[in-house]
């Protein structure tokens, strides 16, 4: 398994769309392959890093496979899938 996710300090859609073109358009997959040799052939996860603003990311959880939240009190939450918004 590998995990791919970039961290964000606010929700901004655009960031959504540009994990879910890295995971539906391959237009990486090459450079991505390089980069992780015989690991490529795992599979990959895209997700997103994000201070807890949560409620902001309902809209855009169809477009990753998982979420990192830090919440207000320090706690991470780390959601999977867009079982978590339901």
């Amino acid at each position: 398994m590998v995990v791919y996710f970039e961290n964000k300090d606010r929700y901004f859609e655009d960031d959504f769309n540009k994990i879910y073109d890295l995971k539906i358009k391959n237009e990486y997959s090459n450079s991505l392959t390089k980069l992780l040799g015989p690991l490529s052939q795992l599979n990959l996860f895209f997700g997103i890093g994000i201070p807890s603003e949560i409620n902001k990311c309902i809209v855009s959880s169809d477009k990753i496979d998982f979420l990192i939240s830090v919440q207000d009190d320090s706690e991470i939450e780390i959601h999977l899938g867009s079982k978590i918004f339901n």
